[in-house]
Formats: structure tokens, sequence, C-alpha cells
């Protein structure tokens, strides 16, 4: 199995490069060489499913004779697990990555005139290819190992494997709009428009990369790996940049093609830093960060572009300051967070809030005068906005600045349903607006969250004060120890209860991982749970349990959380809209009257 898994992956890697190679002579469709790069592409997909499923089936059968199984599994992994495991390490999630490019290819760019995208697309998986083949996924290990070294905790929550395979869908539709922008630059019919469909790929890549971000914070934060469960701090933050190029092409989509390609392959590139496994910090090596920088710049340079052809007057300016503000705040972000002190997270946050605040402003100055008219509304909502953050948290947190934002894009979103006509055309973009600002809410309630702890002894209780509402009494109902699959289990169950009304139990564990000979594969990993509320979120997270059965838990009491989750839903719901958009004929949308698609 493994030397099919092989002879599959560099079949897919020289199908792409015939694809790379036949698409780059721009021939016009039913031209001999237009079909061979088109077939060799699809072959390209297949050779790539089949080395995922030889990889699957060697991770099914805990053959840890192979590297990649003995890396990713132990023997005790049930068969859901091993499943997840094909995303563990870049050189598994890169072959169903490499698989979904080639049919994003194919669909993109079936009605192209040019076989530019083609060849976009046979490059992309050419290289996705050859980083796992780099990388020796089904290399057989010079000895024969008892047992592996056991599936990392995270992918042990169903959240974390939907964000991983969502980042994967997320760098298909990525693709999907390079292969789209490349046709029609080389088309050239059209060269001041980027290509059809523009919008419809960039909304459903912000709403896949939305889904990667949140299943893979929140899984992290409830297999015990991750401290917070924060979309943004997902994979480090290295995912903020790819979301910020996302809205760059989101707010170009309307612009010349040549902008519209850079700007996609900007944002691909990011997602792929990710995928590949590349994490870039301020004391690493120049030859790791090159990439991310690379796409970083294009995506950029490619808003900019789109702004120069496209927007006048206060609209231009605006747009400037947002790109560079939101740029620089990505950049920290990426580079600066992880190693440059507390000082340069803060700041990459007050970077990306006055991006967001100069995109809100540009977006109503160039909405036209029927949307300058409502204008009453942006005081308003700065006003309101200001004054959560100051009751908020204190001036100097960017607790502040992501609270005004929120209380403009709430705002501009008043002054998108105010405006007349657009119809359909403008749904997307008022949900988009609201995620934003529901995402901006969110971010402000997590500056600033109430940390305490708390003992219990054995059936006693204790209060835990709220920022929103009465406080929450916790009873401490019994501590149990047990074996769960993989991991030795010591759980505690608390009933909380609030306003004289028991809540649902939470359960607070401790998981220590072993292998099928149950010896130990690391530290305990402290698995937290959450009292979700439509204000606020208690997370509780156990910190020791003493031999008499008392417990010490950590409480953290987050304002807004539940926006996270608002945020996603809108932006998904907003991505099922433009679909439907472009499903609908368009003498039957009537989008007269709207300057945002």
């Amino acid at each position: 199995m493994a030397a099919a898994g092989l002879l599959a992956s560099w079949a897919a890697a020289l199908f792409a490069a015939w694809a790379f190679i036949g698409g780059l002579t721009a021939q016009p469709p039913g031209h001999p060489a237009r079909r061979s790069a088109e077939r060799a592409l699809v072959a390209s997909g297949v050779a790539a499913a089949a080395a995922t499923a030889a990889l699957l089936a060697l991770l099914l059968s805990g053959d840890v004779t192979i590297s990649y199984v003995a890396r990713t599994i132990a023997l005790n992994v049930p068969a859901p697990y091993r499943v997840a495991a094909l995303w563990s390490l870049p050189a598994g999630a890169v072959l169903p990555t490499a698989s979904m490019v080639a049919i994003a290819g194919v669909l993109a760019s079936a009605r192209a005139r040019s076989s530019l995208g083609i060849a976009a697309a046979g490059a992309i998986v050419m290289a996705l290819c050859a980083a796992s083949l780099a990388a020796a996924p089904f290399a057989t290990l010079p000895w024969v190992p008892t047992e592996g070294l056991g599936l990392t905790p995270a992918l042990q929550h169903p959240w974390s494997v939907l964000g991983r395979v969502a980042l994967s869908v997320a760098i298909a539709l990525g693709a999907a709009g390079v292969v789209a922008a490349a046709d029609h630059l080389a088309d050239g019919t059209q060269p001041g428009r980027p290509a059809p469909g523009a919008s419809t790929i960039t909304v459903l890549s912000l709403a896949a990369l939305a889904v990667a971000m949140f299943g893979t914070a929140r899984g992290a934060f409830a297999a015990g790996v991750a401290q917070y469960p924060v979309p943004p701090a997902a994979w480090g933050g290295a995912l903020v940049p790819a979301m910020v190029a996302l809205v760059f092409a989101w707010q170009g989509a309307r612009r010349h093609a040549a902008a519209s390609f850079s700007i996609a392959l900007g944002a691909l590139g990011l997602m792929s830093v990710v995928l590949l496994g590349i994490q870039p910090r301020a004391g690493g090596a120049a030859a790791v960060a090159v990439f991310a920088v690379v796409s970083l710049g294009a995506a950029a340079s490619g808003a900019a572009a789109a702004v120069a052809q496209g927007a006048s007057g206060w609209a231009r300016a605006l747009a400037v300051v947002a790109i560079i503000a939101l740029a620089g705040g990505a950049a920290a972000t990426l580079w600066l967070a992880g190693d440059g002190g507390q000082w340069t997270g803060t700041a990459a946050q007050w970077m990306l809030v006055a991006g967001g605040i100069a995109t809100a402003l540009g977006g109503v100055a160039s909405g036209g005068a029927s949307m300058r008219r409502a204008l009453w509304a942006l005081p308003a909502g700065g006003v309101a906005g200001g004054a959560l953050g100051v009751w908020l948290a204190p001036l100097h947190s960017p607790a502040l600045g992501w609270s005004l934002l929120a209380g403009l894009l709430l705002a501009v979103a008043v002054v998108q349903l105010a405006t007349r006509g657009g119809g359909l055309d403008r749904l997307p973009t008022i949900l988009c607006t609201l995620a934003a600002a529901g995402v901006s809410l969110g971010a402000a309630g997590e500056g600033q969250p109430l940390t305490s702890s708390l003992a219990l002894a054995g059936g006693a209780r204790g209060e835990v004060a709220m920022r929103l509402g009465a406080p929450v009494a916790l009873a401490h109902q019994g501590v149990s120890r047990y074996q769960d699959r993989n991991a030795h289990v010591v759980a505690v169950a608390l009933e909380p209860w609030r306003d004289a009304r028991p809540r649902p139990l939470l359960s607070v564990e401790q998981r220590e991982y072993v292998d099928s000979r149950d010896e130990s594969l690391g530290p305990a990993v402290a698995r937290p749970a959450i009292l979700a509320g439509i204000g606020e979120d208690l997370r509780v997270q156990l910190l020791d349990v003493a031999a008499d059965e008392g417990v010490r838990v950590q409480l953290t009491v987050v304002p807004f959380a539940s926006c996270w989750t608002l945020a996603l839903a809108l932006l998904v719901v907003a991505a099922l809209v433009q679909v439907a958009r472009g499903l609908v004929p368009s003498n039957a949308t009537a989008p007269t009257g709207s300057d945002h698609e």
C-alpha cells in the first residue's frame, strides 16, 4: 500500500506538471493541447485522491513501519481518530488538499477562453504534491517499532478536525479564485474588471477560512492544548494575514483583473503557509519568512492597484489608509506577536482596528449619495461603541478600539439597510458587515476577561462574579476516574446555578494519554468546560485535585464571547446568499442602486 501511495503521489505531481506546461500554451478551447492539459489536471486530482486513500488505509491498518503512521497515531487509537490523523502533519494534509485544488481548478476554468487558469491550478497541485513527496510520508522505517508516537490531543476533538478540513476547502476556493483571475487576465476582453464570480469565490473563501479559524481554536481549547478559544489565535495568529488578504479581495472584487489575480494569489499563499506548517516569527530564519512576506506583499499591492483603478477622493484616501493599517497589523501579528513582546501584540491590534475603521468609512464614502444621506448613524454608532469600550476596558486597551469599531460597523450596516435599491445584491455585503461587527465585539470582550481561582471541597459550593447579571454558583458534585479509549481521565462534575435555577452539569477533566502498552505519551492536559450565555461565557479549567477529593479550578469570565459564533454564522449565511444570488437570473435581481457585490 505504501508503494501504491508513493506512485500515486508521483503521478499526481507529474500530471500536474503536464497541466502546467500544457496550460502555458494558452490555446483556445477545443485545441488538442488544451484538452490534454485539462485531462492532465483531472488525472492529477484523481492521483492525489488515490494517494490520500493509500495513506488513509495505512493509518486505519495501524502499520507503524510507515514513517507517517508511526509519527501520528498509537495502536490504541480508534478508527475515527486515525482518519483525523490524515491532517496531523503537512505531508498528509496536502494530499486531500491537492485533490480539492485540482477539482476547483477544473470547475473554475471550465468555460474560460484561455488555458492560463489550468496552468495555475497545475502549478498549485504540483507544489502541494512536491511538498508531500519531500516529507516522504510513505517511507518505511529502517526498524520495526512496537508503537507509534500517538495522535496530538488537539485532533482528538471534532472541532479541530473540522477546522483543518475547512482550511483545505479554503485553499481550494482560493485556488479557484487564482484560476478564474488568471483566465480573465489572459482573456483580455474586459481588462478593467476581474473574473466573473470573483465576489462569490471570495465570500466562500472567507466563510471557509472563518470555519477553519473558529474550529481549530475551539477544538484546541476544548482538548486542553490552548489557553483561549479565540479564532484569531488559531495557528498562532498565522491565519490573520490570510483573512486580511481576503478582505482586500472582497473590497477589490469589482476592480481590474491584475489586482484580482495578485490579491487571490497572496491570500492563497498565506493560507498555504499554515497548511505547510511554516510558523515564521521575528527570530526565524529569513528563508522561512520569505514566502509569507511575498504573499502578504502581493495581496497588499493588488489591493493598492485596485484602489488606484477604481476609487477617488475621500474613498481613495481612506482605502489607502486601510490597506496600510491592515497590512501592517497583519504583518505584526504574523512576525512580531510571538517573539516581539506584549507591546507588539497590542500595536498589531490597534493597527487592525485602525484599518477596520478606515475600511468601514471608505465603504460609506464610495457608496453613493443615497448611502451618504444616512451618515447620521455613524456618530451614534461610534459614541455607543466608545461608551461600551470605556465601560469594558481601560483607555489604553485595544478592547476600547475594538468596541469603537464594532459600533461603527453596526452603524454602517444600518446605513446599508436604509439605502434603497440593490435587493439580494446588497445582502451579502450587509451580512459581512454585521459579521465584522461581531468579530470586533468578540475581540473587545476577549481583551478584558475576568480571571480568578476557586477551591471547592467535596459537596461545597462557591460563587463566581460575572460582568453582566447575577453571579454563578458552582457546586462540587464529585470526582470520577476512568479509562476513555487512549487516555486516563480524572473528571470533576460541577453543577452551576444562576438566578436560583440549576444549569446543565459541567465536566472538567485532566487527561493523560497513553499508548497500547499503557505508557504515558506526555504530560496530562486539562480539558476545560464552558458555560455559555447570551452576553458572556464562563470558562472553567481544572487546576488540581487533592487527596481528599477537593478541587481547585480556574475561572474566566469573557463578555461577548458568543459574538464569535454569531460572526461565523453570518459569514456562512452570506456565502450561501452569494451562491444563491449567482443562481438567480440577472433579470430577476434588480441590482439598481448598489455599489457593492
